[in-house]
């Protein structure tokens, strides 16, 4: 449906739906929002890849620690993958309970990933099935940058995210990259996807609206919010975290070639990227 949907339209509806406050799984049924794709088994094992199994093997990384994943969106499949993969514990933060905490639901999607399930009813509700997670070693939290507090300072063995940090709130954004700071522990590393186009044109209108409209409530309840950080920014604001840069590939909004490149340093990105607009770019950062 949403791709069906002239983008004035879907910004209309967007607004009135979030005016009227309803809930995720209904604009979800709806196809007006979807917060990725992980209840799907291939998408998340492809994810789990990309962002972290590629570079551990590549980096010769052990699955040492805690994995952290901000923003796991429709499913705890993460903490499925991260289990099997050797971390001793998942770590799955949010902004809001989106995850498809049906006992059920989970039950079949651990097993299209080849792990054991909860041992729960398939009738459970969430807060033994939660309990259940915690006893696995996977823990889910949904109270946004809060949830850091629970995590232990240099725990974490492994971070990333996929088109989550351009969703944070402008002003929480760098106290949430403090923080995992704080939990990283030294030498380990992270894999970071940000989208910089808006989520309404499919460019970068967001980028000529003013304040007042971008970080408006009624912009954030309609699930049109975007942070507005130029890809220098977030890599100044992982510099300034302690963070330095392994890797940075960018795929560009132009057509001009070449459609996407990679920099092996902040220095090599700012000298030849300054004069094309990013549309997204991964960073691939370890902690000093």
């Amino acid at each position: 449906m949403k791709g069906r949907i002239p983008w004035p339209l879907k910004v209309l509806i967007k607004l009135g739906l979030g005016v009227a406050r309803v809930d995720y799984p209904r604009l979800k049924r709806l196809g007006i929002v979807e917060f990725g794709r992980m209840e799907d088994p291939a998408f998340a094992r492809a994810v789990f890849d990309l962002h972290v199994l590629g570079p551990m093997r590549e980096f010769g990384l052990p699955a040492h620690g805690a994995l952290l994943e901000l923003g796991p969106g429709d499913s705890v499949a993460t903490g499925a993958l991260g289990r099997r993969a050797g971390f001793t514990e998942v770590q799955l933060l949010d902004a809001g309970a989106f995850a498809d905490l049906r006992a059920a639901s989970v039950k079949r999607l651990f097993a299209s990933l080849g792990v054991d399930a909860p041992a729960l009813p398939e009738e459970a509700s969430r807060a033994p099935l939660l309990a259940a997670l915690d006893e696995l070693g996977i823990h889910y939290r949904a109270d946004g940058v809060r949830a850091f507090e629970s995590i232990i300072a240099g725990s974490v063995g492994y971070s990333f995210s996929n088109t989550v940090l351009q969703h944070v709130i402008r002003a929480e954004l760098p106290g949430l990259f403090g923080q995992l700071a704080r939990v990283h522990a030294p030498g380990s590393m992270g894999s970071h996807l940000v989208n910089f186009a808006d989520h309404f044109s499919g460019g970068f209108l967001h980028q000529a609206l003013p304040d007042w409209l971008m970080e408006s409530n009624a912009i954030k309840r309609a699930h049109l919010y975007t942070n507005r950080f130029s890809p220098e920014q977030i890599l100044r604001l992982f510099e300034e975290c302690g963070f330095t840069l392994e890797r940075l590939t960018v795929d560009y909004f132009d057509a001009i070639a070449p459609a996407q490149e990679t920099f092996a340093s902040a220095a090599e990105f700012l000298a030849r990227s300054s004069q094309r607009r990013v549309l997204r770019a991964v960073y691939l950062i370890r902690k000093s």
